[in-house]
């Protein structure tokens, strides 16, 4: 059987130069990123499974980065996974292969299964309608398993009824969801995110959603613009947004190589090999670290930083939180602090497996790590959230 320690970045290799000509190019060990006009609309990452015996799989994650509407896909020729409770947000082709094929073999299998849906879909615009033409738009019982999940699907599902024009559809959902909501935040979320467009669709003005909806696909483009491809620890982070009022500034837009941060927390403590050790013993993460910066990769696709920070900013920001702060918090072990640990995840608008990810390492640290834990975002310690 072929299983060389470098697997992935040997089929990574081979699979970037018949994708040349749609505009890919290799972006870590083992992914692909699709600029077209400087425009980052697609990546692909390549996983081989672990399973034993005679078989094993290739699983090449087909992502598009549209604002949280890369959720469904249709059937084809060549996609074993089906859509169901486990479906992730991607375009997944699962090739299975037997043990004893060779690298070339196991490349031409994939080449066979995989590179005529590129054919297909050779542009920006063909993204757009594919995903606007997919089969939960023909059959969206099929994809009613979207109300069963986060809200950030629940998202997805109402856009995808607004693209397909199935307005009293997507106006009777909203509905049922404002019944169904059971909590201030889920209420809360179903009148942020559909309350507006809801009152269109019940006035019938169908012209102006249309142009809502295309105005957010055009707006959801621009947001991906890069100005180059950066380090996966991005220099240009540089803390420039805790140089000016840390509780009042808006929560930072670029920060990282696609264009934001979802997350971000900051850790009273000074010793980042405490949290280096705290992860290393609870997880089977890969772990990159030197003595300011530690990495986490989980799953080859969500990357969470801690940098230890003893910028001019952390006692300008520390002197800040201390004359604002109105809770309960005995604040008296970070008043002379001039160390912090900026923690931060990617940019995350549909994945609520970053956020599970994230909070489950902030409960590692804080049950590990004696530190007060801050969130500029929510302007609270993190076991008052």
């Amino acid at each position: 059987m072929y299983t060389p320690k470098n697997f992935n970045k040997e089929i990574t290799k081979w699979l970037v130069k018949p994708l040349k000509k749609y505009g890919f190019s290799k972006f870590k060990t083992s992914s692909l990123i699709r600029l077209t006009d400087d425009f980052v609309v697609q990546t692909i990452n390549i996983q081989k499974s672990r399973w034993g015996g005679e078989m094993f799989y290739v699983n090449i994650n087909n992502h598009y980065l549209y604002e949280g509407m890369d959720t469904i896909y249709p059937e084809t020729g060549t996609r074993i996974q089906s859509l169901g409770i486990n479906y992730k947000h991607t375009h997944n082709f699962t090739i299975q292969l037997t043990a004893e094929l060779s690298l070339r073999e196991i490349c031409a299998s994939i080449e066979e299964k995989v590179l005529y849906w590129f054919d297909l879909h050779g542009n920006v615009r063909h993204l757009i309608q594919f995903r606007s033409d997919n089969l939960a738009l023909e059959n969206p019982d099929h994809a009613l398993f979207f109300n069963t999940h986060s809200l950030p699907s629940q998202r997805t599902f109402f856009y995808i009824l607004l693209y397909a024009k199935r307005y009293e559809q997507a106006l009777d959902w909203y509905f049922q969801k404002k019944e169904e909501a059971t909590s201030d935040y889920s209420l809360h979320f179903v009148n942020a995110e559909f309350g507006k467009l809801a009152g269109f669709l019940q006035q019938k003005d169908y012209t102006t959603i249309g142009e809502i909806i295309e105005s957010n696909l055009r707006q959801s483009i621009e947001r991906l613009k890069l100005e180059k491809l950066k380090p996966l620890i991005n220099e240009t982070h540089g803390y420039d947004f805790l140089k000016t009022s840390l509780l009042e500034k808006k929560y930072p837009e670029q920060a990282n190589r696609m264009g934001g941060v979802s997350y971000h927390h900051l850790i009273f403590h000074d010793d980042l090999s405490k949290i280096h050790e705290a992860i290393f013993q609870n997880f089977d993460y890969e772990l990159l670290s030197d003595n300011t910066r530690l990495e986490v990769l989980i799953d080859e696709k969500y990357r969470f930083y801690f940098h230890l920070n003893d910028s001019e900013a952390v006692v300008e920001d520390t002197q800040e939180i201390l004359s604002l702060y109105k809770g309960q918090k005995d604040l008296s072990l970070i008043s002379g602090t001039k160390k912090r640990i900026d923690f931060w995840g990617d940019n995350d608008a549909i994945q609520a497996g970053y956020i599970n990810h994230y909070i489950h390492l902030l409960e590692v640290v804080s049950g590990n790590v004696t530190a007060l834990i801050f969130s500029p975002k929510n302007k609270l310690f993190f076991d008052e959230n």
